[in-house]
């Protein structure tokens, strides 16, 4: 409902896509780079901790904490289904969704009660807000200051942020509230932890 108030058709962004087996491709490898993403840039953020002093990697390990709370305390507020299981879709030509309907049977088994023990392992119940558009935005603002690597994140980035609505069955606000968690989790970070004056320096030769 309120992506038709943001005036966004989830299903027809979803065909146009699949019109583009090349680009679905891509957006496939974006989707599933998060992890890959998170450790390069923690032993990257690691390494210039060591050798500048600096507070980058500290300030990053306490947002993605801060977000993940916040995620799982509004999606547990909020559970939603994830647009491949809302609308039934079955044809998906020229997609691989595996994580748009991997919730499916848990959160399925929540809502009417069969899953009284929760299991080991639970994957994909955050729907809204979507932590795959936190972590996009934490990315991009961790990677900023090194200006050799700042572009190709924020591009690989942006179109991790739209690969969720395809490949994460996503809706437009769920992108938004991730969006809108990570960049609050920087407001709060720097507020906790500010700027020293090594980390000045660097940033005015990087």
């Amino acid at each position: 409902a309120i992506d038709q108030k943001l005036s966004f058709n989830w299903l027809k962004t979803i065909h146009w896509v699949m019109q583009y087996p090349g680009f679905a491709r891509l957006l496939y490898i974006c989707y599933y780079s998060m992890l890959i993403q998170l450790f390069f840039v923690f032993f990257w953020l690691g390494y210039v901790a060591l050798t500048y002093k600096v507070l980058y990697l500290q300030r990053l390990i306490i947002c993605y904490i801060l977000a993940l709370f916040v995620v799982c305390a509004v999606s547990a507020l909020w559970p939603a289904m994830a647009g491949y299981v809302f609308y039934d879709v079955q044809d998906l030509a020229n997609m691989n969704t595996a994580a748009a309907r991997i919730h499916e049977p848990d959160i399925l088994a929540l809502r009417d009660g069969s899953m009284r023990t929760l299991p080991p392992l639970l994957q994909g119940l955050a729907t809204f807000p979507s932590f795959h558009a936190v972590s996009a935005v934490l990315f991009m603002w961790a990677v900023w200051p090194f200006r050799q690597m700042r572009v190709l994140f924020i591009l690989w980035n942006i179109m991790m942020l739209f690969s969720c609505l395809t490949h994460g069955g996503h809706y437009l606000i769920d992108v938004l509230g991730g969006v809108v968690i990570g960049l609050v989790s920087i407001k709060i970070i720097y507020r906790l932890v500010p700027l020293q004056p090594t980390e000045r320096e660097l940033l005015a030769v990087t």
